[in-house]
Order: C-alpha cells, then sequence, then structure tokens
C-alpha cells in the first residue's frame, strides 16, 4: 500500500511509512530468546528478490523497517539501500537460538539476523568489531571487542522492543584500552581475538595490542564477559591474531602474535602461547605464527594452521599441521594445490579448508579428522554462486577474499559465509551459495554530492572499492552502480551549468598500474571516460619503494622510479561553466609511520604536495593555476574530504588541512591570498554555495574548530558554529538551508535560516558521526565513514521556550512554550500526540516524556505541559530538545536551554 500512494504522489508521513512494517514491542520476547513469531515482509528493492527479509516464521526484534524499501531505520535515520559493503570479516551463530547470527565487518557495525542470514539489522553503536563472542545460551547476550577495548551486553535488541532505552543503557563498556584492537588492520579478516571456554561459558579470555609501555596482552573475564581482569603473567608485547580454547583439555586456551601489521608498520613479538589453567601462566611453545589455527574434532594434541611467511595480508600459501599440541609444526600439504588459503575452520569429524577464487565462487577442500590426505570439496566455478540479487550489470560479484564460515546448529547442511562486501548462505552445505545481505550496508563513503538540477531526486555518491552510485527516490536506493577506471573514488564534482556533467577522482591506491585518475560523465553517471590526465598537464606522481607494502603490490623494489597518475585529492568545478574544472593534486606518498586506517600510512604525503591545476576544456588541458601557493596540498590515500571548492565569480577557497592555511585564488588578480583571520585550527573541508557568488562555508577539524562562512570570496569571514567541525553542506536549491557535522559529538547540525540558529538532528543510530553531506529535496543525506549511507527528512524547526521551573527530583510538570517561525504556526500545524520532549542526548520520535493533554493557545503560541519524570534531566544548565510531527507528517524540531534546581 506504501509503494502505490508514494507513486500517486499523496503525503505519507515517516511515521506511517515505519508502522507499515514496524513491528510491536508486544509481538516480541523480552529478555531471553525462545519460541519464533510473526514478523512482516519489506516491500521489495531493487536488486533484490522480491520479499527479501524476514520471513513469517522467524522473531524479527530489530528497528523498523521503512516500507518502500524495506530497510532498517535507526530514530530518524534510514539506512540507503545499496545491497552491500566492504569486508564482512566474521559470523557467528549460537545453540541458544538457530535462527539468530551475528556478524562485524572492517569498517561499520555489528550486525544481527533472526531469520538465518535473510535480512540483517545493526545492534551497536556502528563502530567496527575487531571479534565477538555470542554466549551459547542466550542469544541476547553479546561481547564485542573493539578498537577502545571490550563490550558486553545482555540484551542486544533492547533498544529496539523498549523506546526508552538507549545504546548506553544496553551496552557496558568494561575494558577500557586504547588502540585494543585494529579493527581495519592487515589480519582484520583473520581469526578471533576473543574465545570462550566450551566447559564453562561464563569464562573467555581476550587478547590486545602491545602498547608502549609494556603491559600484559590478555584479559579474562569469568562471568559472561562483564567484568575483566588483565592476566598478569600473559605474555607482552604480541598482536593477539587468534585465540582458541583447546575442546580435548578443559582450561587450556592458546593464543597466536603475528610479527608485523602492514597497515602501520608496528612489528611485535610473535609465536604461539599456551595456558593449561585458564590464563594464570603461560608458556611460550614456538616461534611459529600462523594465521588462523583450528584443533582437530578427534585427536587431542593436533592442530592445523595456515601460515603467510611474507606477513603479507594473512593469506599463506602453506598449511602445516602440529602433532604435539602445537610445539612443532611440519608441512601438511597432500592433497592441497598451490594457492593462498585464507580460513580454516572445523566441524564434527572434518577439518575444511577455504580459498576465494578471484574469478567467482569459493575453493572448499576436507580433510576427514585425523586424516592423512585432503580432499576436494568444491572447486568455486561459476555455478557455485547464485548472484541475482547483486550488482551483475557491470560487474561480477565474487567470493575472492573468505573470512569466516559458521554452521547452523540445528541444520548440518546450513553454512554462512563472510567475504569482501557480502555474506553467502548455502542451504547443501557449501555446495551452491546465495546472495544474502539485505539490510546489510557497510561501504566506505567517500563523498555524497546533491543533484543540482531544479526539482531533481538524485544524489550523487563515491564510495571505496565500489566506486560510483547514482541513489534515487531522494537518497532512499541505489538507481544504478558504476565502476569508472578509478579504484578509491576520493572526490566528485557536478556541474550547475550543466548536471549531466560529472567528474570523479582518485589518489593513488595499490592496483597495478596505481590508480589516480579523472573521469567524465556526460550523462548523469551513466557511462565514463577517463581523461589522460598525466598527457594533459597534470604532473605524476612517484610512490617510494621503500614503503613497506611497495613489492606486495609491483614486486620487487629495482630502484628505479615508479612513475604513477596524479594523487587528485579534490575537484571543484566552475557553477555558469560545465568545462571549467579545477583539481587540487596531491604530493609524492612518504614513508610514514603513525596511526592506519584502510591499508596504508596514515599521513602519507606529509612530504609536500604539488598544487592545484586548470581545465578550461572539460579536463582534455591542464595548467597550474597562477600564484604561489602557502604550503601544499595533502596526499592520502582514504581522503573524505573535500579540500576544494569553487564560486560563480571565479574564486577558489583550499582548504589544506594540516599541509597549509585555509587560502583563498582571486580569479581577478590571479594570485593566492591567505585571509587575514585566526581560524583556530585546521581548515578540512570546504563547499561553495552555487547560487550566491563569493559565498563559501569551510570546516575546521581541529583546535577550537568551528564553521566559518565569507560572503566576499575570503576576505572577511564569521563564525557560524563554535565547536570542531568534519563536514558542511549548503543546499543548492534552498540557500538558506545549511547542515553542519560535528567532529567531537555524533550530532549534524541544521539551520533554516541562512546559519542565524542551528539544531541538532537526532543521532544517526545513536553513535555514528557524519564525514560527508547532501541535501535533496526535503531530505538529507550523510556517510558516516564506513557505515554506507543514511538518510532523514528535513525538519521543520520551531522557537520553543520553558516557562516554568524544572524540580531536580524528577517530579512535577514542566511548561513548554512553541511559538510561532519561519509562518509556521504551530497552534494549527502540530500534531500534539507525536510529540516528545527531553534532554537533548534522549528525546527522539520514540523518546522522551508526552505531553499532558492536547496543551492550550496563549498569545499565538502553543502551550504544552510535560511530565519531569520523562524528561532524563541532570541537575544543572543543559539543553532541551522537542521532537515530533506536524499533522501532515513532517519531523519538528526545537531545542532550548534548561536550568534543573
Amino acid at each position: 500500500m506504501n509503494a502505490d500512494l508514494s507513486a500517486r504522489g499523496l503525503p505519507l508521513s515517516r511515521r506511517t511509512l515505519l508502522a507499515a512494517t514496524a513491528v510491536g514491542a508486544a509481538s516480541v520476547l523480552a529478555g531471553r530468546e525462545g519460541t519464533a513469531q510473526a514478523s512482516p515482509v519489506p516491500t521489495s528493492a531493487p536488486g533484490v528478490a522480491s520479499g527479501a527479509g524476514p520471513t513469517p516464521s522467524f522473531a524479527y526484534q530489530g528497528p523498523p523497517r521503512y516500507g518502500p524499501t524495506g530497510m532498517p531505520t535507526y530514530g530518524a535515520w534510514t539506512h540507503t539501500f545499496l545491497g552491500a559493503g566492504g569486508y564482512v570479516t566474521g559470523i557467528h551463530t549460537t545453540p541458544a537460538n538457530p535462527d539468530v547470527v551475528y556478524l562485524r565487518n572492517d569498517a561499520s557495525g555489528t550486525y544481527r539476523s533472526d531469520d538465518r542470514g535473510a535480512y540483517w539489522y545493526m545492534v551497536d553503536d556502528g563502530q567496527p568489531a575487531r571479534s565477538l563472542s555470542v554466549d551459547p545460551r542466550d542469544a541476547q547476550t553479546l561481547v564485542l571487542v573493539k578498537q577502545d577495548g571490550i563490550y558486553h551486553s545482555t540484551r542486544v535488541t533492547a533498544q529496539y522492543r523498549d523506546p526508552d532505552l538507549t545504546l548506553d543503557d544496553v551496552w557496558s563498556h568494561p575494558v577500557e584500552r586504547r588502540n585494543f584492537a585494529e579493527t581495519n588492520g592487515t589480519f582484520r579478516g583473520r581469526g578471533s581475538v576473543i574465545d570462550r571456554d566450551p566447559t564453562n561459558p561464563d569464562v573467555l579470555v581476550a587478547g590486545t595490542l602491545a602498547d608502549a609501555g609494556g603491559k600484559p596482552c590478555l584479559y579474562r573475564s569469568t562471568d559472561g564477559g562483564a567484568t575483566w581482569t588483565l592476566l598478569a603473567t600473559s605474555p607482552a608485547g604480541i598482536q593477539t591474531a587468534d585465540v582458541h580454547f583447546d575442546p580435548h583439555h578443559p582450561g587450556t586456551v592458546y593464543v597466536v602474535s603475528q610479527p608485523q601489521d602492514r597497515s602501520s608498520g608496528r612489528t611485535f613479538v610473535p609465536g604461539l602461547w599456551r595456558s593449561t589453567d585458564r590464563g594464570d601462566t603461560w608458556t611460550k611453545l614456538t616461534q611459529e605464527y600462523p594465521s588462523e589455527f583450528r584443533f582437530d574434532p578427534d585427536h587431542a594434541d593436533v592442530l592445523y594452521g595456515y601460515f603467510d611467511p611474507d606477513i603479507g595480508m594473512g593469506v599463506g600459501p602453506t598449511v602445516k599441521r602440529s602433532t604435539d599440541g602445537g610445539r612443532t609444526w611440519a608441512p601438511f600439504m597432500a592433497g592441497l594445490p598451490q594457492t593462498n588459503f585464507q580460513l580454516i575452520e572445523t566441524r564434527p569429524g572434518e577439518v575444511l579448508l577455504f580459498s576465494g577464487e578471484p574469478d567467482y565462487g569459493v575453493s572448499i577442500w576436507r580433510l576427514p579428522a585425523g586424516g592423512s590426505t585432503w580432499e576436494a570439496y568444491s572447486d568455486g566455478n561459476q555455478s557455485t554462486v547464485d548472484d541475482d540479487a547483486w550488482w551483475e550489470e557491470t560487474r561480477r560479484p565474487t567470493i575472492d577474499d573468505v573470512s569466516a564460515v559458521a554452521f547452523n546448529p540445528a541444520d548440518p547442511d546450513e553454512w554462512y559465509l563472510t567475504s569482501t562486501y557480502a555474506t553467502y548462505r548455502s542451504t547443501d552445505a557449501g555446495r551452491q551459495w546465495t546472495y544474502s545481505s539485505m539490510g546489510l550496508e557497510e561501504m566506505v563513503t567517500m563523498e555524497v554530492v546533491q543533484d543540482p538540477a531544479p526539482g531533481s531526486d538524485l544524489v550523487h555518491a563515491a564510495t571505496a572499492d565500489w566506486m560510483y552510485f547514482r541513489l534515487g527516490d531522494q537518497g532512499e536506493r541505489y538507481e544504478f552502480h558504476r565502476y569508472p577506471d578509478i579504484h578509491i573514488l576520493n572526490t566528485l564534482a557536478v556541474s550547475p551549468a550543466d548536471p549531466n556533467r560529472i567528474y570523479a577522482a582518485s589518489a593513488n591506491y595499490n592496483t597495478e598500474p596505481p590508480v589516480g585518475r579523472i573521469c567524465v560523465s556526460t550523462d548523469k553517471g551513466v557511462t565514463w571516460t577517463s581523461v589522460d590526465a598525466a598527457k594533459g598537464g597534470l604532473p605524476a606522481v612517484e610512490l617510494n619503494e621503500s614503503l613497506a607494502w611497495y613489492e606486495d603490490f609491483y614486486g620487487p623494489s629495482d630502484g628505479d622510479p615508479n612513475p604513477v597518475s596524479p594523487a587528485v585529492m579534490g575537484l571543484a568545478v566552475h557553477p555558469k561553466d560545465a568545462e571549467y574544472v579545477v583539481a587540487a593534486i596531491g604530493g609524492t606518498y612518504e614513508q610514514y609511520t603513525g596511526t592506519s586506517w584502510g591499508g596504508f600510512p596514515e599521513g602519507t604525503g606529509r612530504q609536500g604536495g604539488v598544487g592545484v591545476y586548470r581545465s578550461t576544456d572539460g579536463g582534455a588541458t591542464w595548467a597550474e593555476l597562477p600564484g604561489t601557493l602557502t604550503g601544499s596540498v595533502p596526499a592520502q590515500t582514504f581522503s573524505y574530504n573535500d579540500p576544494l571548492a569553487m564560486s560563480g565569480d571565479g574564486t577558489i577557497v583550499l582548504a589544506p588541512w594540516y599541509d597549509g592555511p585555509l587560502q583563498c585564488w582571486d580569479a581577478r588578480t590571479g594570485e593566492w591570498f591567505v585571509p587575514e583571520v585566526d581560524f583556530g585550527g585546521e581548515a578540512y573541508q570546504v563547499t561553495a554555495d552555487p547560487s550566491t557568488d563569493g559565498r563559501f562555508l569551510v570546516a575546521i577539524s581541529s583546535g577550537q574548530g568551528g564553521a566559518w562562512e565569507t560572503l566576499d570570496g575570503g576576505r572577511t569571514w564569521r563564525k557560524l558554529v563554535d565547536a570542531r567541525v568534519n563536514a558542511v553542506a549548503y543546499d543548492a536549491h534552498h540557500p538558506e538551508r545549511i547542515a553542519v557535522a560535528l567532529e567531537d559529538e555524533p550530532h549534524v547540525l541544521y539551520s533554516d535560516d541562512r546559519g542565524t540558529t542551528f539544531e541538532a538532528l537526532e543521532r544517526i543510530n545513536d553513535q555514528n558521526f557524519a564525514f560527508n553531506m547532501a541535501f535533496v529535496r526535503d531530505r538529507l543525506v550523510v556517510g558516516p565513514g564506513g557505515s554506507s549511507y543514511f538518510f532523514t527528512d528535513l525538519p521543520v524547526l520551531v522557537d520553543v521556550e520553558v516557562t516554568s521551573t524544572v524540580r531536580g527530583d524528577g517530579h512535577g510538570l514542566v511548561e513548554v512554550v512553541v511559538g510561532r517561525r519561519n509562518g509556521f504556526d504551530p497552534t494549527t500545524s502540530v500534531d500534539v500526540a507525536s510529540l516528545r520532549f527531553g534532554s537533548a542526548d534522549y528525546a527522539t520520535g520514540t523518546r522522551g516524556a508526552r505531553p499532558v493533554g492536547r496543551g492550550r493557545v496563549r498569545d499565538g503560541s502553543l502551550v504544552l505541559r510535560f511530565r519531569v519524570d520523562g524528561t532524563r534531566f541532570q541537575t544543572g544548565e543543559q539543553t532541551a530538545r522537542l521532537v515530533g510531527e506536524t499533522r501532515d507528517g513532517t519531523p519538528l524540531l526545537g531545542t532550548t536551554t534548561v536550568h534543573v534546581k
């Protein structure tokens, strides 16, 4: 029904759309899980078989689903449907409920399925987990290992059943340790850094990365993960890569450490350790370090593992066996081909070895427990994968990097497999695989750009790994996906003068030859042409052969320079001339040791950038802009910021982040200048208003931070937001609208009056930060790093005032006055029953105090009363938030300051 009404153009409120697929609190079980109950089936989405989603026989316990696409909605934000994600690194089942499956990703949150993998939703804050453990007695109890420590919950989905709960109510953080785990490091898809004692599920051991202080690296819990103790005699200086309890010797646990992490360049103490007393004491068995290891299911002291002698990406060509409890290892290759093995797992009576095939499928070899020769089980040919629901129009799906497998404890023929970009399910014990990723969205979002065509409902999206998407229906779903001649699509620029023309570019990455290219589309992204930018005048950049990962991608270092294409860090197109485009070119990639992300040293390019170049013929030829830059352009493989913007008068603003001050190019004088303003930090991102010459908005992400605006091409500036800022956006069709994403809090601020006032939109899944944003009609689309895209309906902003004393004991009523703003009349247009009121971090469309009565009119304003005990106010001065809907279903938002005595 919803899809039909929408097609007729009839107004449908967001609440109505969600209610069509929401599951009420009474329809699911609280606490421990048991009998399955019915759940609705979402509307089919493009690229997904009709009826995808939970079937009526399963107990759906997740968030409401958005009717037109069936995608999960987290508060005010709905996941855009793309269909898959980045690297799915782990998957887990539990005998407590065979219908429940959990998975983890390298750049997004932890997901759960209630229907054996058909439909997925997030259960945490959207930050990636290195490993997880689900309680075999209770599918609601979960332990996560993340970058900042260990998290624990005994009611994972409770926030979706009880609208008064937040993620902070559901999750505890018993171990806080900086750089506890590398969630996107070299070995993120290999092994697990946590395991649970099979003879006593309350006992868990988890491992961390070595820190500079030389502390031990292993922790233990004896209460199911609620509390943890650092094991004082456990090894120090290690990089925990795989932890397992021995199923044959109760209380015995093993841990392996890899000697190097290619992502960060750090080195560690390698080897394999064992404890026979659940972690009290430890013995180092060997210097050997399998990427993963498992125990023979039927024979004690027999272990299997695959090894990567080059310490590359954790995949290895050599399988070894130990028959003395891990002290010595010998090659064990009988029956195996020469290939890179990526996963080893056991089932009763057998050991399984997996290798993803570059062209298609997954190859599997089987070893009977205690056997001497591996047997081919599945050859990984094309027929092993059913790809009817994927991006088959431009690139065949491929299970090319197998990371984990899990088995349904109630059905030995039902297997789950994770890989690059997707999850697969088999019902015939691994011989045929079916795409199974509906609701799972883990895409690294590099940029999102509004279509400047009047009335357009399109958004252009740039991603890592999967390049370009054109999003339709105001950001609800992808219309199509294209694979320009680029790997990491860093930046997009769409011409306001000709919205059919789009420029796309990337910096250098690990392809052969390295990809740093500019591509152009003249048909709104349908087809793309690669520009030979280097021949056209853009400078080539060289890779440094001393980089740790150089030989992995380019072969042995021969001392000869390796010329590559330009490292394009930003693009901007003239609002009045579709063929006038400028590009910010980063510098040489140099070795840099520090914190890492994405497989390359962060901070590469700090040796100096190149400059800003201009083309007036659509990218065919280029010349450096005249004038002298102060500083340079940084070179980053992964860069969420767009450092370049151009106004209709030809003025250009460059936000070079750490490589220099913010600077402006004056088109009249042909010179760069640095504004005489103390911005209080580094200029991270810039955007221009295509409808107003000289109007720019800059994000300052460090120091004192701020969102700063100029109306005269950079000569003078005013500070709109006094906080550190990640991203900024103008609405091309409504220049009074501004969006600002904060750096230190997961909030997006929205203004409908050119920045005079801002209101904080509801948090994205409570904790996600926005890195890029775009308006589309009356919506905002955001890319929060690794969680793909979300959209929300823009609210009507109202003036709110608290006119009564708020009691700190939680008793009594508080009077709230809603006033007129921008022509909006609250006395006739507010749906009073939808309103919620409370603290700014608590009140949402489903949380907060409800109005007492229907309110009254006073002096043209709407006067309401709310019970204080539903607000979660704390003593002192704080921000209060009013949320709800208008009578036509548009979201409503207002904030004010309250003092609680």
